[in-house]
């Protein structure tokens, strides 16, 4: 016998797989509510923000000449979801901070990893301008 489930849009779940002999899979589905991690709507404010722009910062220099638009009136949970799972970061951190419950923590988490990826851009495009203007200096042995 199967039982519908169904929950919100945008609702966290876990998933535990269920041993079973069924030729299926069976799962347990467990919410995973968000807190926001925060007590004042101006701190909230603030840091979605300061991860927004961080944000386009990021994209613009991973993508240069792609437009990058994104609206001030999204939800503080939709823009920081939305920067974390956009993060050029291998798979076992992005899940890592996705399960993170505090909404401010995880984005406390994002801005981290967004300055390192934008400072290691810059110190790659630093080296790169030196090679171009001093191809003979800069040889990797």
């Amino acid at each position: 016998m199967s039982e519908q489930i169904s929950h919100e849009p945008g609702e966290r779940v876990s998933l535990t797989e269920l041993p079973g002999d069924a030729p299926y899979r069976q799962v347990q589905i467990d919410p995973r509510p968000e807190r926001l991690g925060a007590d004042s709507s101006s701190q909230l404010r603030e840091a979605r923000l300061e991860l927004l722009a961080s944000y386009v910062i990021l994209r613009r220099m991973l993508v240069p000449g792609e437009g990058c638009i994104v609206s001030q009136d999204l939800s503080f949970e939709y823009a920081v979801n939305m920067a974390c799972a956009a993060l050029p970061i291998d798979a076992p951190l992005r899940q890592r901070l996705l399960d993170e419950d505090s909404l401010m923590e995880r984005q406390r988490q994002t801005m981290d990893h967004i300055s390192k990826v934008v400072e290691t851009l810059k110190l790659v495009a630093r080296l790169e301008g030196q090679r171009q203007r001093h191809p003979d200096e800069l040889s990797v042995s």
